[in-house]
């Protein structure tokens, strides 16, 4: 038994339109392979320093990532810390520069994944600083009654983990200090010691070296954390896992051997990019969970 079919039919079978419609259904139903790789990605970063800094310090990095696997990437500014979370929530932000706490947030809420670390990142601390022509503070003892500065609320390295440390030494913020703000940013909270308007600030151990580095301020360093994880490279859970892998890859292969990729890494302050896991955050989580939940907030901040 064989299948026959006339001459008419074949040559209806074979029209070229139908064969346009035919291979029309062939993407869709390729529709997985096809649309895998996104033509646009959106990556913003935590707004921990004014929007220009920010920018300035990660977009070489990023057009370097999104050359090397060949997709377009668009840079997104976010006003503050909450902000930027909730954009990622939205699925406005696709690839996200997150600090620990903000990390965990988008995690815990959204699915964030994360991707890379700086090598620095693994040993992160938190400084107070005072003016340097400031004699009646030295160290910790000397900032009882004083005005205090933390940085933005969900600042990692700003807020969160020194004032955890903190209460491991059994200092209460607001009762020990005779005032406690929250800057809008290290650099702003810098500033604010410089002009007289605070005690002292306590900011990012790292980017606070930087601005000391090319300003010049009159600081002087009385505390430091001790270490903790913090900022991470984190994806959106929407984004195929082939790109995933991939952006993983082109931030684990930049070289600080490569003339190219140690301008780059040096800009990040890193020698180089790590994997991380969720778990790698876990003490950042602890003191997130703890200092967020509603009966460990300030009063202030439960508004």
């Amino acid at each position: 038994m064989y299948l026959s079919i006339s001459k008419t039919r074949l040559e209806n079978i074979v029209h070229p339109q139908r064969l346009w419609i035919i291979f029309f259904l062939f993407l869709i139903g390729c529709g997985n392979d096809f649309t895998e790789k996104p033509q646009t990605i959106n990556v913003s970063a935590l707004p921990d320093r004014s929007s220009e800094a920010v920018r300035e310090q990660h977009v070489q990095l990023i057009e370097s990532i999104c050359n090397k696997i060949d997709i377009t990437c668009q840079w997104v500014d976010s006003p503050d810390y909450k902000s930027l979370v909730h954009q990622f929530g939205k699925g406005e932000i696709d690839l996200a520069y997150l600090g620990g706490v903000t990390f965990i947030l988008a995690h815990e809420r959204y699915g964030a994944i994360p991707l890379v670390m700086r090598d620095i990142d693994m040993h992160f601390t938190s400084s107070i600083y005072v003016h340097e022509n400031n004699n009646t503070i030295n160290d910790l003892k000397d900032l009882k009654g004083k005005a205090v500065s933390f940085g933005p609320f969900y600042s990692t390295s700003g807020h969160i983990m020194p004032r955890y440390y903190l209460r491991r030494k059994n200092i209460e913020s607001e009762k020990y200090f005779a005032l406690t703000t929250h800057s809008s940013g290290h650099d702003d909270t810098l500033a604010q010691i410089v002009k007289g308007e605070i005690d002292a600030g306590i900011v990012n151990s790292h980017i606070a070296e930087d601005i000391l580095h090319d300003k010049k301020l009159p600081l002087k360093l009385i505390w430091e954390t001790p270490p903790y994880m913090n900022y991470v490279w984190v994806i959106h859970p929407s984004m195929s896992d082939s790109l995933q892998t991939k952006l993983q890859n082109a931030f684990l292969e930049l070289n600080i051997s490569a003339p190219v990729d140690k301008i780059i890494l040096e800009k990040q302050g890193a020698r180089g990019y790590l994997p991380v896991l969720i778990d790698d955050f876990i003490d950042v989580q602890h003191a997130a969970r703890y200092l967020l939940s509603e009966q460990n907030l300030p009063a202030e901040q439960k508004k």
